[in-house]
């Protein structure tokens, strides 16, 4: 199964732009120093990503993290883009208050936006339950 899955990536890989390393992704604003940690890094590669391939533009009103548990992600990405978006934080698991990113988000969104703070909304549901088009009706939407 490996081997048939490699040759897939194989087969696939000239059509895909693999020629950005990921350090150049990285630039010094987009984490404080002492903040490098597995997560961190990863959050600001995926984050970089979406940039690269211009999933994060202007016309992008709300972004939706599936699976997010805490909603580590959704913080790292509201903190890059200076709380420009609206956040749904999805996950089945339902997490302390002491745990989640929600309360940072909200105070976040209100400091940088206060005359237009964003929504930030908690979904407990399983994914395979879910109605995204509950949550992007007339939003221009990134599920992550």
């Amino acid at each position: 199964q490996v081997q048939e899955l490699l040759s897939k990536l194989d087969a696939i890989a000239p059509h895909l732009p693999l020629d950005i390393p990921m350090q150049e992704l990285l630039s010094p604003q987009d984490y404080t120093k002492g903040e490098m940690g597995k997560h961190v890094l990863q959050e600001v590669s995926i984050v970089g990503h979406l940039r690269r391939i211009g999933a994060l533009n202007s016309s992008t009103e709300r972004a939706i993290e599936l699976g997010a548990g805490t909603g580590r992600l959704s913080d790292r990405l509201q903190c890059l883009t200076n709380a420009s978006l609206d956040h749904i934080i999805i996950d089945r698991q339902v997490f302390s208050d002491n745990h989640c990113r929600d309360r940072v988000l909200l105070a976040r969104s209100a400091k940088l936006r206060p005359r237009e703070p964003r929504l930030i909304q908690r979904v407990t549901e399983d994914i395979a339950s879910l109605d995204l088009q509950e949550h992007c009706a007339e939003k221009r939407c990134l599920c992550m």
